[in-house]
């Protein structure tokens, strides 16, 4: 790549995912902001997507899929093993609890939401499934009250924490 090339990092697709979580309804501002980042996909020489549907997303806006590459986010598999995740399933939730969903990062109401919803489900149906959410964002007052209010008691909220501390 020459140099001054532009590589354009995608970690979410804006302005959608604003509409997407609620923040703000379709309007001129939002049309604004798309025209924006269509302008911005197609000046990039080159654009690292973190997701593949992000890739199709671009795809079907006219973007040559030759200028996108799937970069995931990386993990470090032995930070992640399994008994420190046991570890942290013990100090967070029920030490009962034989099975366990588990998510972390940003917090917003289209994952989350889908999560408690099938919290809500399976509460009754088998106590024994146990989410635990790892993380804080804007929603995440928002969902625990939720959680809250509908009587999940399958649910634990930690916030934000250490990246260190997680697997202890």
């Amino acid at each position: 790549m020459e140099a001054g090339a532009l590589v354009f990092e995608l970690r979410d697709l804006w302005p959608e995912s604003i509409v997407a979580v609620g923040a703000l309804r379709p309007s001129l501002t939002i049309r604004l902001l798309d025209a924006l980042a269509l302008h911005m996909y197609r000046k990039a020489n080159a654009i690292v997507c973190v997701s593949r549907p992000f890739m199709d997303a671009l795809i079907r806006r006219g973007i040559p899929a030759s200028k996108l590459a799937y970069v995931p986010n990386g993990i470090d598999p032995a930070f992640w093993n399994a008994v420190t995740l046991r570890r942290l399933v013990r100090r967070s939730v029920s030490a009962r609890a034989r099975s366990l969903r588990a998510m972390s990062g940003r917090l917003a109401w289209p994952r989350v939401g889908t999560m408690l919803e099938a919290a809500r489900l399976l509460k009754d149906r088998r106590p024994d499934v146990r989410f635990l959410v790892v993380g804080d964002g804007a929603e995440r007052d928002e969902l625990a009250r939720r959680a809250r209010h509908e009587g999940l008691g399958n649910v634990t909220f930690t916030g934000l924490l250490a990246r260190e501390r997680i697997p202890m």
